[in-house]
Formats: structure tokens, sequence, C-alpha cells
């Protein structure tokens, strides 16, 4: 109740049961959070998806280069906000599923296809920590 309005209406955003909150129910989210101007934009973005599909960051020549060459497995680079920036082929194949790539954030709660997608990297990250360690030799 700290935001002003029901809790409910809260809530569903963080729940993924609001697919396009109203500009009164996000205000009222940074007010009770004390958000900064941007922190502000970035709820504003995970909010509305549609407003910018695009990275505003890039990613350098050579380091697009580097994710281009690594063909054995999905590589994406992420900028502090969980922002996609750049992704290698593998990447764009693994995630093609999801309504809109742009935030890792945002599909790993908000788009539908997310779990299906995430699921199996977690599952490959929970198998290599079974996986014994090498043997260490003296």
């Amino acid at each position: 109740m700290l935001a002003g309005v029901n809790s409910d209406h809260c809530a569903r955003p963080e729940q993924g049961r609001e697919r396009s909150p109203s500009p009164q129910i996000l205000e009222a989210i940074r007010g009770a959070l004390w958000l900064d101007d941007q922190a502000r934009e970035h709820l504003y973005r995970l909010a509305a998806p549609d407003v910018r599909k695009t990275p505003r960051e890039t990613v350098s020549g050579p380091l697009q280069q580097l994710l281009d060459g690594h063909t054995t497995a999905p590589a994406s680079v992420l900028n502090p906000a969980k922002n996609f920036m750049a992704f290698n082929a593998l990447a764009e194949v693994l995630f093609s599923p999801c309504e809109v790539v742009d935030n890792l954030a945002r599909i790993t709660f908000l788009d539908p296809a997310g779990p299906a997608v995430l699921h199996p990297m977690e599952q490959l990250r929970r198998d290599d920590r079974r996986r014994p360690a090498p043997r260490q030799w003296p």
C-alpha cells in the first residue's frame, strides 16, 4: 500500500499478469521505490517493450567479431541493466521464440516463452555442477 494503489495492481506487472500497466501505476511504483530518473526510465522500458525494441548501446566491432566467431554455444553481451547489446547467431536462434528480445529480466519474468527458453540453460548449469571436478595431478 506504500505506492498508494491496491497491492494487486503493483503485483500484477511483477507476476506477468499485466502486460501494459498504466502510467499511473508505474508512477506509483516509482514513487514508492524512490527511483531516480535512470531507474524510472528502466521501469518504463520494462513495462512497455514497444517503446524501444533495440538496445541503445552497441558493442565494438572486435567484440561483435568475437561473438560471431563463437559458433559452438549461444553468446550475448548484456549491459548492467540486463539489456542485450549484441548476440551471436546461436543466441538469436535461442531467443527467437520470445516476443521481444531486449532485456533478460523481461524474458525471464514476463515473456510467455521465457521458461521454455531459459529452463534448458538452468538444467545445463545444474548438470555442470554435478559433474565431478577434473582430477588434479601433482
